[in-house]
């Protein structure tokens, strides 16, 4: 007989709403929908077997292995042979099956229910008793809930996008409200889904949103065991999440175990504060991961909750424990209403990236790196990636020692910034009389800036600078002549169209005027609580829904017009973090944590969630080590230009050519040659490996040592950048390189001493280097070639 899977599946989310207990207790529902399924398999490699000698239970079990053995095949083959990842949605009447590289989710309408049914990490087919029914979505209207009565209207693929993701649409119909739901799905070749709704008002009447979780899923649902282990039984999941919410703590990741019968509910309330809703959960009995980003950067809520189901029954009899399943539910949130619409209009959500993973904590970073990199961060302008920078802010304090910014003393910093390396030169903070008139400053700048902008030309630099568009202060003339667009800190309104175009016209005025090769876009609102709030019909409406999709469409058609300018996110770290603007923005500023070790602990935690490429890090500004905070020149060189792309601030080289030694300025340009040479060939495409602190088991505070390692995908090149953060244990850090061809010599360059040695790959992993580091951030920094 042939067994065709996908319409298995299909005839299982048809015809059943069992739960997966029970379904495991009686088989024969099982065997009815199989017999039912005479359709050859469409798979390339599928095999039909008919034996009259075999039980029809082991014919069916063959064919299934077969099936499964052919697909796991066809994967392997096409990474071998370089094909394109493998993809494919499987639409049907009130389901739809979703598979990337070796990830399957299915999803189905069961009794008026748009539920999750199964998620697979190793591109298996769910047989029945493998299914579930958990809501794949929350949705409140006016406060109620809409979670049942949906009938399906229908399910269609759209056109890739141009990223070459395919996307589906399954759209659903409620009366009561009478509500349109769109549930959109991308599938890029990762391990990663996306997930946004479109919500659709179809009633004659406003109606509010006052909650939704755009992305609500059963992730795993843990077999029982025989013969359990405690902690496996207890606490089979562990959450790793940001965990701090203030200024220059962005990124500090922690790892929390979750115990059966409870939920870890993760709220932010500061508006555009410092964390970030990303996570990562393993599983403590699979070995899988879960990771996943709502692209939101306002408040939000997160609930991981961990249950347990009835006691399995083995089939041969043996009772077992308890199986434990795994719920997450993320989305934004707001006191007000989150969305009012009125009759005909629509609304889209934030989007969840989502993704099981079948494999170890680094599998699982990587799996989201790839796919920021396929299919959220926008490509840099050709020939300007990831340059050499050089910011000049003149509200630091930096400058004053030496006289305060003007344009002798910029002309001095961009002969400072050609001495040692830089490609691209920033006037940052500073250039303008007030923030919200960004005019050259009359007394600093008498001339404006085109002599400073051709003097840079004249060194062979890009030339960008720092502005502010979105707030105005109180004397600034947009400020008074339009008071009834500003909200708290200053902040202009984007919900009233005509500021929004105002906005959108001055990045126009300011790229064009100055001629910018890179604006560096800054939001320094630091804590805006539940923000603005705007009446509409009748009900009060926060501002943040409506604020961020403005703001995501004006700088996303800002980078479309301008194709050659690089557009910088400066506040990344400052309250415009997370995967939505990620998507907008070429780059981001990290953090103003800068000083050591709590710029490495930041780092280390934030490529958790994002590849290293996506941020820039002015490491040890001067006034951190006026703080009295530790530095060491060497290690300085070495973080600044192999974590990230460089960002050099005027204080950390020197006010002038003159007032630099020739030594610091040459010791500059070498690793500025290593970055152009070494790094930033790799950076973009490389393979992270977290070491310390942050790695599968700890998290931001667990070590006294930063390790991290890069290695190209090829694994023929790489390097590692090792620091002694702390004062407690040994000296001696013992480096395991992973990722290495097991097979090839590689040759190691400590930068230390410039010595050079070679070992087989293989030795290399197994023991490792022993590196002495006595004191607190001193570093090495290894270097890594397969030799030829």
């Amino acid at each position: 007989m042939g067994f065709n899977p996908d319409f298995f599946c299909h005839e299982y989310m048809r015809n059943s709403s069992q739960n997966p207990i029970e379904m495991q207790k009686g088989s024969r529902n099982l065997f009815s929908i199989i017999r039912k399924s005479q359709l050859s398999l469409n798979r390339p490699l599928a095999l039909q077997i008919s034996n009259n000698h075999m039980p029809i239970w082991m014919n069916i079990m063959l064919q299934v292995i077969l099936v499964l053995a052919g697909c796991l095949s066809h994967a392997s083959h096409a990474e071998s042979i370089g094909e394109p990842p493998w993809t494919k949605i499987g639409n049907s009447d009130g389901g739809v099956r979703f598979e990337s590289d070796r990830l399957q989710y299915v999803e189905g309408l069961v009794d008026g229910r748009w539920v999750g049914r199964n998620w697979n990490s190793g591109g298996r087919t769910n047989w029945p008793f493998e299914v579930w029914e958990k809501n794949a979505f929350v949705l409140e209207i006016d406060g109620n809930s809409c979670a049942t009565d949906w009938q399906w209207v229908g399910g269609e693929e759209l056109p890739q996008t141009e990223r070459g993701a395919r996307h589906h649409v399954a759209t659903l119909q409620r009366t009561d409200p009478n509500v349109q739901l769109q549930i959109h799905t991308l599938v890029d070749g990762t391990p990663i889904l996306v997930r946004w709704l479109e919500i659709v008002n179809r009633s004659d009447r406003p109606f509010a949103i006052t909650k939704i979780a755009p992305w609500s899923t059963r992730v795993w649902a843990n077999p029982g065991q025989k013969y359990p282990n405690k902690e496996t039984v207890e606490a089979p999941f562990r959450v790793g999440r940001f965990t701090r919410d203030d200024w220059a703590s962005e990124g500090w990741f922690q790892w929390q175990r979750i115990k059966v019968g409870e939920t870890l509910e993760n709220v932010s309330e500061k508006g555009n504060g410092y964390d970030e809703p990303f996570f990562i959960v393993q599983n403590s009995l699979t070995g899988e991961h879960v990771i996943g980003h709502l692209g939101w950067n306002s408040n939000w809520e997160m609930a991981t909750e961990c249950g347990v189901a009835d006691p399995d029954v083995h089939p041969w009899g043996d009772e077992l424990a308890a199986s434990q399943w795994l719920d997450i539910s993320i989305g934004p949130r707001a006191k007000d209403a989150l969305r009012v619409l009125a009759p005909n209009e629509s609304a889209v959500s934030p989007a969840v990236h989502l993704g099981v993973v079948s494999g170890d904590f680094d599998t699982a970073v990587q799996s989201m790196h790839t796919h920021i990199r396929k299919s959220v961060r926008p490509a840099h302008p050709d020939g300007r990636a990831h340059l050499i920078q050089y910011l000049a802010p003149g509200d630091q304090g930096y400058m004053d020692e030496h006289g305060a910014m003007d344009k002798g003393a910029i002309f001095d910093n961009i002969d400072l910034a050609a001495a040692v390396g830089c490609e691209l030169f920033i006037l940052d903070c500073g250039w303008f009389a007030a923030r919200g008139h960004y005019e050259p400053h009359a007394e600093r700048f008498p001339e404006g800036l085109g002599p400073v902008i051709s003097y840079c030309r004249e060194k062979g630099m890009l030339f960008g600078i720092w502005t502010e568009p979105e707030r105005a202060e109180p004397n600034t003339p947009l400020y008074q002549q339009h008071p009834e667009w500003f909200m708290e800190h200053h902040n202009i309104n984007m919900t009233q169209p005509d500021a929004a175009r105002y906005v959108e016209q001055e990045l126009h005025r300011q790229i064009e005027r100055f001629d910018l090769d890179l604006i560096r876009v800054a939001y320094d609102t630091y804590f805006t609580r539940e923000g603005g709030v705007t009446e509409r019909h009748g009900v009060r409406e926060n501002n943040y829904w409506r604020q961020t999709e403005v703001a995501h469409g004006i700088y996303r058609r800002v980078r479309e017009k301008y194709p050659h300018l690089t557009l910088q996110n400066c506040a990344d770290g400052i309250g415009r973090g997370g995967l939505g603007m990620a998507g907008v923005f070429h780059e981001g500023y990290m953090t103003d944590g800068l000083w050591t070790p709590q710029v490495l602990q930041i780092f280390s935690g934030r490529t958790v969630g994002f590849p290293p490429e996506s941020y820039l890090i002015a490491h040890n500004a001067v006034r951190e080590q006026l703080f009295g905070r530790p530095s060491d020149f060497d290690t300085y060189l070495r973080c600044q230009f192999t974590l990230g792309i460089p960002q050099l601030l005027s204080g950390m080289v020197g006010p002038g050519v003159d007032d630099v030694s020739p030594d610091r300025i040459r010791s500059f340009r070498r690793y500025a040659d290593i970055y152009k040479n070494n790094i930033r060939p790799i950076l973009p495409v490389a393979k992270v490996y977290h070491h310390e602190p942050v790695n599968y088991r700890g998290g931001v505070e667990s070590s006294p040592w930063f390790a991290m390692q890069f290695m190209a995908p090829d694994r023929s090149l790489g390097w590692a950048t090792i620091v002694r953060t702390g004062n407690e244990g040994d000296p001696t850090y013992l480096f395991k390189p992973k990722g290495l061809n097991l097979g090839k010599n590689y040759r190691v360059t400590y930068d230390t001493t410039g010595d050079t040695v070679e070992i087989p790959g293989w030795m290399l992993a197994r023991d490792g280097l022993a590196l002495r580091l006595e004191a607190r951030t001193s570093s090495e920094l290894l270097l890594l070639s397969v030799v030829p």
